[in-house]
């Protein structure tokens, strides 16, 4: 009977050490999938406007051939520079009969050469008119000032012109970029040790709810979104223009700090995500990203390890009673 004892205590040991080497050196991989944004992005219109009316009436002093009306516009460019300027106005004459009039829409430089009798390029030129309706889109123009200038067509007929219009400034809208950071604590996760990075993959899923377009990129920090009105950002680790839905798996870095009990917290890199509409309307984006990575299941490891000390222990506390019997004897 001690003999038998013996055996199954030897043998209880003998597993209890497999399983203990087991926990120690198995390696069971488990891929974990974690959802960290699923919401609906609500996004303004791509540009914002602001509109200035102007009304003047250019009356032509003794002694001068031309009166001038000075517009202020400060810094105006094309839209992918992040703004343009539309100045439309009516210039009648208001003299009964009608003095017919020459009209110029002049830049600071150009106004400088047509004062000074040389060659130059106007924004905007009629002659010998009574009335007229002019339209300017001022893209790619660099000026602080634009100067309507009314002037005599007929040497000493001096016409009375009345100007009413609007001045509008267009500018790319901040509302119409939303930035979302893929910095996630999730819930508790029971008998999980770790603290380490891992190579992964972030899952995009983008949608338009309604009619429009939207850019999307995935950025290493917030500050890359701030230059997107200028094109496409340079360091972009995906990046795509114009859609309406997309799909994309992009490589990333995980960087997980999980402990017993505790929230898990995940930081991906990159980890930011940025939206933009590129339409004229508000426009709803459905946004759904996770990141997936390959890890150690250490809940594995620990059920070997812990059946393997309760096998030992159990196979020590046999051999050692059955000694103690033996001795006895």
């Amino acid at each position: 009977m001690a003999l038998r004892r013996s055996n199954v205590a030897y043998a209880l040991m003998a597993v209890g050490i497999v399983l203990l080497l087991s926990a120690l050196f198995i390696d069971v991989r488990i891929t974990m999938a974690v959802a960290l944004i699923d919401e609906v992005v609500s996004l303004e219109p791509a540009w914002s406007s602001e509109a200035w009316p102007f009304e003047e009436i250019l009356l032509i002093e003794e002694g001068r051939t031309y009166a001038v009306f000075n517009l202020t516009v400060g810094y105006y460019g094309p839209p992918e520079e992040g703004g343009n300027v539309t100045l439309s106005f009516t210039a009648t004459e208001t003299s009964m009969p009608r003095r017919p009039f020459n009209l110029y829409v002049l830049d600071d430089a150009d106004f400088l050469l047509w004062s000074l009798g040389k060659e130059y390029e106007p924004l905007y030129e009629a002659r010998g008119t009574t009335e007229c309706h002019v339209e300017l889109g001022l893209e790619g123009a660099y000026a602080e000032e634009l100067h309507i200038v009314v002037e005599e067509h007929e040497e000493g007929l001096k016409p009375c012109v009345k100007l009413e219009g609007e001045l509008v400034h267009v500018l790319r809208n901040p509302g119409s970029v939303c930035v979302l950071s893929l910095g996630h604590a999730s819930g508790a996760i029971p008998a999980c040790i770790n603290l380490k990075s891992y190579k992964g993959v972030i899952h995009v899923e983008a949608k338009a709810l309604g009619p429009g377009e939207f850019n999307l990129y995935v950025l290493e920090s917030p500050e890359e979104a701030y230059d997107i009105s200028r094109g496409p950002p340079s360091r972009a680790a995906y990046g795509v223009m114009g859609v309406r839905e997309v799909s994309a798996d992009i490589p990333c870095r995980i960087y997980v700090l999980a402990l017993p009990f505790t929230p898990s917290l995940y930081i991906v890199s990159p980890g930011f995500i940025a939206i933009q509409n590129v339409s004229d309307e508000e426009l709803d984006v459905k946004l759904f990203a996770s990141v997936s990575f390959t890890t150690r299941n250490l809940v594995v490891n620990l059920a070997l390890g812990l059946a393997g000390t309760t096998t030992l222990i159990i196979g020590l506390a046999i051999f050692l009673l059955a000694r103690g019997k033996a001795a006895a004897k």
